[in-house]
């Protein structure tokens, strides 16, 4: 049974029955609830208020959204005791500790004194910093990152722009979420952020995306208000699927935005005319970023460059038309070329790079695919057939690089050549302009 006593006075019998050592290591075990207490002794929270008093402990924290009994409700202290210990580092309950008050007494002193408090990020990271989380440390991010332009920037911000999401997280703070499939590479942002950034797990079911099973997504968060500010300034906003606008990127950091946002939002496959074309596509709901990079790449001549509309499925709720940019075949390895020239591992997606890699194993480059195609038209154009030297002269091109386009077009059975000297010399022909020839001879 509780043992009786006037609200805020201490019990003689209780002081007898409870010395100094025992209330300091209660204290200490319940991290100073005085509630907890109160329960462990039997009586109300009061008489343990008057115990502390009387024993000079300092008066303890309880948890949020309990009131503590009998404890004063203003901080006697002056704004600039209150400045320095909470600029010192010290939080709310640091503070209430201290003086013997509810945190809640501390929130209305500072708010009394014009003292800005921090925000729940900054609390936060705090916290960590101080280790009063456990089991947790505090990340340490490279804040100006987004505040002036670099290839690792250039690479997160259209990552970011794509595959990310600015969120609110309460009334005083933000959140960037950057979500994929593919937790090694999510690895590699967290470098290219700082160091100590945690990544998240969570399961997704078969009804949230076009798959027949679940599977877990992966997810790197933060929450600092410097790189919220500079997103927001180079043009993130929340809810950005349909009015995302491409940002002024610098041409020097063009090719490194570009590839971040192919790794986020596109797509590189072998599909095409007979399944063996490179195909590099993205796609998205906003028509002003999509024809901003449409526009950004239109200066590398990769063809025509067309955007596709989708219309929405309205069969699966689908509300909003989806635009498409596809490059393909020789343009969609030129692309792939400038795409991938001279970037550091940790720039790229492995996979996305892997497939255009493995298609390019024993093929031609670009450039010697362009230098093909103009051995072969003049072959083709020309009826009584051409020497190497000839088309070189025609052409431009060195007579070895000549020699070695005619060598590849007769492995394809695109061109034939017969010997017409006893130096050996060769006259090459378009093998469909022979073909016709042949059938004019027979006729």
């Amino acid at each position: 049974m509780a043992e009786p006593t006037v609200r805020g006075k201490l019990p003689p019998a209780l002081r007898r029955r409870v010395s100094r050592p025992v209330l300091e290591r209660l204290y200490a075990k319940t991290r100073g609830s005085v509630l907890h207490i109160a329960e462990q002794l039997g009586v109300i929270p009061s008489a343990v208020v008057a115990l502390l008093e009387d024993y000079g402990i300092a008066s303890a924290q309880v948890p949020d959204g309990s009131q503590k009994l009998g404890m004063p409700r203003k901080v006697r202290a002056t704004r600039e005791e209150l400045l320095a210990r909470y600029e010192g580092g010290e939080s709310l309950g640091d503070i209430a500790a201290a003086y013997g008050v509810t945190k809640q007494a501390v929130f209305y002193a500072l708010r009394r004194n014009a003292i800005a408090r921090r925000s729940y990020s900054d609390a936060s990271i705090l916290a960590l910093s101080q280790g009063k989380v456990e089991g947790h440390t505090t990340a340490r991010l490279d804040e100006s990152l987004f505040s002036r332009w670099s290839r690792p920037m250039a690479y997160l911000l259209g990552y970011i722009f794509t595959d990310g999401s600015l969120t609110s997280k309460g009334k005083y703070s933000q959140a960037v979420t950057i979500s994929s499939v593919d937790r090694e590479h999510l690895k590699k942002l967290a470098v290219l952020l700082g160091a100590g950034v945690l990544i998240g797990t969570h399961k997704q079911s078969k009804k949230g995306f076009s798959g027949s099973q679940d599977r877990f997504i992966h997810d790197l968060v933060f929450t600092r208000p410097r790189m919220v500010v500079d997103l927001r300034r180079l043009g993130l906003t929340e809810r950005k699927s349909l009015t995302l606008e491409f940002p002024d990127v610098p041409e020097e950091y063009l090719r490194d935005f570009i590839r971040g946002c192919w790794d986020g939002d596109g797509s590189i496959y072998v599909g095409g005319k007979g399944g063996r074309q490179l195909v590099a596509k993205i796609g998205m709901g906003s028509r002003k970023f999509i024809t901003g990079i449409r526009d950004r790449l239109m200066p590398l001549s990769l063809g025509k460059l067309i955007i596709y509309v989708r219309e929405p499925d309205r069969k699966r709720g689908g509300k909003n038309p989806h635009y498409v940019l596809v490059i393909h075949g020789r343009y969609a390895v030129k692309f792939c070329e400038w795409l991938y020239a001279d970037t550091p591992d940790a720039l790229y997606l492995t996979r996305k790079r892997l497939v255009y890699e493995k298609f390019m194993a024993g093929r031609l480059t670009s450039e010697q695919e362009t230098r093909l195609e103009l051995t072969r038209g003049l072959l083709s154009a020309g009826n009584d057939g051409w020497t190497a030297r000839r088309l070189a002269a025609v052409s431009g091109l060195p007579e070895g690089d000549v020699v070695e386009c005619l060598e590849a077009l007769y492995e394809r059975g695109i061109a034939a050549s017969l010997v017409v000297s006893e130096s050996g010399q060769r006259v090459w022909f378009d093998v469909r302009t022979v073909q016709r020839r042949a059938k004019a001879g027979e006729r």
